[in-house]
């Protein structure tokens, strides 16, 4: 996803800026189980919300599910990444 995917992480924004995690739409997970790995890891994300973000996902292709800092983004990339899910980070 462009220039300022991921692998920017790691390094420290200077500007402040926030990042944007991503969700994908993909063919091995199911509905159930994205929507429980979006409630158990993403921050203020209750079920009704993560049900929304994984329909979202389902029929545009792909969905903002966080937005913040680049330290907070990198752990919360790792733990769906560790559930199995499709993401990627930009900056915003």
């Amino acid at each position: 996803m462009g220039h300022n995917t991921l692998s920017k992480l790691s390094t420290k924004n200077k500007r402040g800026r926030k990042w944007q995690l991503y969700l994908f739409n993909d063919n091995r997970n199911s509905m159930e189980h994205v929507v429980d790995s979006l409630n158990m890891h993403i921050p203020m994300c209750n079920r009704y919300r993560a049900e929304q973000l994984a329909i979202i996902a389902h029929h545009h292709g792909h969905v903002v599910v966080y937005e913040g800092g680049n330290t907070e983004t990198l752990i919360l990339y790792n733990s769906l990444i560790q559930e199995g899910l499709t993401v990627d980070a930009t900056l915003a």
